[in-house]
């Protein structure tokens, strides 16, 4: 009975080795679902933030500076000239502003402001090898100093007279405003000037708010014409009303064309040169302000000064720029005892 008993459970072995097989194929197979990983691109939003750059917030304007006009009140048109197919010197030969050849006689009057803050910043003006007009802030501690020191390089030296601002912004010690009457104003005149020795004439510091005050602007003017003085509008307004007055009193005046340094980048410092250039082709000078706080100008005006002399661009004091009557009055005026007190005819 043993044997028979042996020989019927035979064929159920194959059968359970199979089953087990089975199983533990199923098995697998539902492990590797299981544990597969996710397909390619689909992050997870946690991935996604970690991995996210963080946001660098815009460099913060200053709150206290040069105050400028939003944009030139008026500009020739200049066609710029095409680069020359030169791939490789590309970025070297467009650092220096190359001007036309057809420059003969054009004048620029560079007028450098702010000067009266600190020394340190004047260095790289200093040394120009054409004389240029420090335009100095009034009654500050290196106010002076300033003054002499560009002075004996053989600068120019006029008063950066501070004036109320529609911004709202504090111009400094010795700001011209309209709550001011119209002795003080003159007595402020007085005061700034005395801070300054041998100031041939004047520009405004800010300004948009005391420039566009008929009030304020025939005081001012009433003033510089007893005193034998010019006055610059820096033109920071579009509504200034300087002209008009200057011409009452017979004041002589003058307006600036380019700022080079609206924008203190230094390919923009270039380009605004080079609009200066072109200012002085089509009239025959222009008056070019910069800030004595962007060494990026001095920069600049190293680099072109070569080809200027070149091209027959004359870089002089802003008071040689006036017609020979009111050159002679500014050199016999308070600040004509300088050494370009007594300007050149144009």
């Amino acid at each position: 009975m043993s044997g028979k008993r042996s020989t019927a459970q035979v064929p159920q072995a194959p059968l359970v080795v199979f089953l087990v097989t089975m199983i533990v194929v199923l098995t697998g197979i539902l492990v590797g679902l299981i544990l597969r990983p996710p397909e390619s691109g689909g992050t997870t939003p946690q991935r996604e933030i970690a991995f996210r750059l963080p946001v660098v917030p815009d460099r913060a304007l200053p709150t206290v500076g040069p105050e400028f006009e939003p944009a030139p009140m008026s500009m020739p048109a200049e066609t710029p000239p095409a680069p020359e197919a030169q791939p490789q010197q590309l970025p070297d030969a467009d650092r220096t502003p190359a001007p036309p050849p057809q420059a003969s006689g054009a004048r620029l009057a560079i007028v450098i402001d702010d000067a009266g803050n600190n020394l340190q910043e004047l260095q790289p003006f200093l040394e120009f090898p054409a004389p240029l007009t420090f335009a100095v802030l009034p009654q500050l501690q290196h106010s002076e100093q300033a003054a002499t020191l560009a002075r004996s390089h053989g600068h120019e030296v006029i008063l950066h007279l501070p004036m109320a601002a529609v911004s709202g912004l504090y111009p400094g010690p010795g700001t011209i405003s309209a709550e001011l009457s119209d002795g003080e104003i003159r007595s402020l005149l007085e005061r700034n000037f005395a801070s300054i020795t041998g100031a041939a004439g004047t520009n405004n510091h800010m300004g948009s708010a005391g420039t566009s005050d008929p009030r304020i602007m025939n005081a001012v003017m009433a003033y510089l014409a007893e005193s034998g003085r010019f006055f610059v509008d820096s033109r920071t307004t579009p509504t200034s009303v300087a002209a008009p007055y200057a011409a009452k009193y017979g004041v002589p005046f003058m307006q600036r064309d380019v700022f080079l340094d609206h924008d203190r980048d230094p390919a923009a410092i270039r380009a605004a040169l080079r609009k200066g250039l072109a200012v002085a082709r089509e009239h025959g000078h222009a008056v070019l302000i910069g800030h004595a706080s962007v060494a990026a100008v001095a920069e600049a005006l190293f680099e072109v000064y070569p080809q200027l002399q070149h091209h027959g661009y004359e870089v002089v004091p802003l008071s040689a720029l006036f017609p020979p009557r009111d050159a002679e009055r500014v050199a016999n005026g308070p600040g004509g005892g300088g050494q370009h007190g007594s300007a050149a005819s144009p």
